[in-house]
């Protein structure tokens, strides 16, 4: 395992309340989900309470914190297609790792922004087009 992935576990393991710089869903981010992807991204990116902290969407987790892990027929996208969507609409551009991690025989996808020290970012583009990309 590493670095990013013993993180996701303990959080997993001790399922700490959502914060500044960790969010929990039940079902990954799909194209139809690009806005709110961009906007909990943007969110996460300057908040002044995570700015210097690692930051963590996991999803397969229930707002009652339950352990669902993600539906079979609802898995991540690949890792291209969150980049993209990032380098479309994001500036200047986060470092971003997305996957998925297999915890108590359940598959649980994560979104990893890496902890920066420079904020605000910015959504640029014509952002009537996240509706429809």
């Amino acid at each position: 395992m590493n670095f990013i992935e013993d993180k996701i576990i303990n959080i997993l393991k001790n399922l700490p309340n959502e914060s500044n710089y960790l969010d929990y869903k039940q079902i990954p981010y799909f194209k139809e989900k690009k806005p709110a992807f961009i906007k909990d991204i943007i969110a996460f990116l300057n908040s002044k309470e995570a700015l210097e902290k690692d930051k963590f969407i996991i999803i397969g987790v229930t707002d009652k914190l339950e352990l669902m892990g993600l539906p079979k027929d609802k898995q991540m996208l690949d890792d291209a297609s969150y980049q993209t969507w990032i380098t479309t609409h994001i500036t200047p551009q986060p470092i971003i790792e997305t996957g998925s991690i297999s915890y108590k025989e359940k598959t649980f996808g994560y979104i990893y922004q890496m902890r920066e020290r420079k904020a605000p970012k910015f959504i640029y583009g014509d952002i009537s087009s996240l509706k429809n990309n």
